[in-house]
């Protein structure tokens, strides 16, 4: 992306709006957001591992309606991750067919059971996330978690 130079905020959100509903699928590579900056360059900033003298400024993500058909735990060492399986759907040019329940945590914070109908979006436009209920059925099945998951 070419560098720009706003006189506003409003000139910003604008452009973003720009790229992300007219020319970011015409690009030859993925972007997920733009980079602001100052027009001032400070070096030791931009030394940093993460310089605090810009924001990454993302695009809103895309997001599909699908139904949880069960969960499976992911285990890593000691740690299990809980995985949605959901019906697949078409989310940013793949099927999707799995997504992330972050932890045992967010199973109970969402409130979600097998046969919820969610909301997934692609997390940096990569990585499948439920993000919310948005109903479940009378009968619905409760996600078992064990001690040992927690």
């Amino acid at each position: 992306m070419p560098t720009k130079v706003f006189d506003s905020v409003k000139e910003v959100i604008k452009y973003r709006e720009i790229i992300m509903d007219q020319l970011r699928d015409t690009l030859e590579y993925d972007i997920d957001g733009l980079v602001i900056k100052g027009t001032e360059i400070d070096l030791e900033d931009m030394k940093r591992e993460r310089p605090m003298k810009q924001i990454a400024f993302k695009f809103i993500a895309e997001e599909i309606e699908t139904t949880l058909k069960e969960v499976e735990w992911s285990i890593s060492g000691h740690i299990y991750t809980p995985v949605a399986i959901v019906e697949p759907v078409r989310l940013m040019g793949s099927t999707v067919q799995r997504a992330s329940l972050a932890n045992p945590n967010l199973i109970k914070e969402l409130g979600i059971r097998i046969g919820s109908e969610v909301m997934i979006s692609k997390r940096g436009d990569i990585i499948p996330k439920i993000e919310r209920v948005l109903s479940t059925p009378p009968d619905a099945q409760k996600i078992m978690i064990n001690a040992s998951t927690m």
